[in-house]
């Protein structure tokens, strides 16, 4: 998902916060997909 200040500004500043403190702009959602399993397993 694409997140820009405009169309998701809550979104935005949690990747901004989360970049001041990592230096990382990437959050990766790993939460369980609709049948309840992982959409990945192993790395």
């Amino acid at each position: 998902m694409l997140v820009t200040r405009n169309e998701t500004p809550t979104r935005h500043e949690l990747v901004k916060v989360f970049k001041d403190l990592t230096g990382e702009e990437i959050i990766l959602n790993i939460s369980p997909n609709l049948v309840g399993e992982l959409l990945v397993e192993t790395p």
